[in-house]
């Protein structure tokens, strides 16, 4: 932990306390009250909104916007749109049941070999996640189909879907993946989403999200008939430097007019 003199170069104002999940709440009200200075929440809080100086969070949230709430369209993520985005490169990313999705192995393989067969022009690569049963894993890997690669997670490592977005066009994900469904978006790829059952319930406020994305039309599902649609080409998502703009015009702006100039 950093000491005092550590910090005794830097006024209070200079200062950004940024906390994200339920149980950083209270480190950071802590740290703001011992060293000053401006206090983030990413995500939801479970504290009351007055407690932070701002709160950026999810659209699908629910909150309230302004005063000391800002939405964002899904959570913030690192990735830009720079890259390649070859048409002739897809990626298909593969998820698996969780607390608001059950899971379908005959209609996510009969999902995937429709996309292959009808768009036969492109090299679709495909992996899996830490969430995917052993099952379907087993019998995507199986699929004998000459446009289509499957990766398993394990052969992957870190940073490799990012790179991946970046190479390609295009891209379908199970939307039980909702983290990496954003991040398509802010890649720049075009998106449709490959269904996956729904718990009794509902999926929440993520699903609830999603369905605003296909009002858009920013991305798309397979149709009822299983043909696959054209997915069409949006400006890409730039929430994350949309959000640090905010913080610098809020609280510093001539940190702002210098990166301007």
């Amino acid at each position: 932990m950093a000491t005092s003199e550590t910090h005794s170069d830097y006024n209070a104002k200079d200062r950004l306390v940024v906390c994200c999940g339920h149980a950083t709440h209270l480190t950071a009200l802590a740290a703001r009250r011992a060293w000053g200075g401006h206090l983030l929440a990413l995500m939801r809080p479970s504290l009351p909104v007055w407690l932070f100086d701002l709160v950026v969070a999810p659209r699908h949230d629910e909150l309230p916007e302004g005063g000391r709430i800002t939405l964002t369209e899904g959570a913030l993520n690192p990735l830009t749109a720079e890259g390649a985005h070859s048409q002739d490169l897809g990626l298909i990313l593969i998820g698996g049941p969780s607390r608001h999705h059950d899971w379908d192995k005959t209609q996510m393989l009969q999902q995937v070999m429709a996309i292959a067969k009808t768009q036969p022009e492109v090299h679709w690569t495909l992996t899996t996640s830490r969430r995917t049963p052993p099952t379907t894993a087993a019998a995507l890997s199986a699929l004998e189909l000459p446009n289509l690669e499957v990766m398993p997670l394990m052969r992957t490592g870190p940073g490799w879907v990012g790179r991946q977005l970046a190479a390609s066009g295009s891209a379908w994900i199970s939307e039980d993946s909702v983290s990496m469904i954003y991040e398509g978006l802010t890649a720049g790829v075009r998106v449709g989403l490959l269904t996956v059952p729904l718990r009794d319930g509902g999926g929440g406020r993520a699903a609830r999200g999603l369905d605003a994305l296909l009002r858009a039309e920013r991305v798309v599902r397979l149709l009822p008939d299983g043909s696959v649609p054209t997915v069409q080409q949006h400006p890409p998502l730039a929430e994350a430097d949309r959000i640090a703009r905010t913080l610098l015009g809020r609280w510093f702006p001539e940190r702002l007019t210098m990166d301007a100039a």
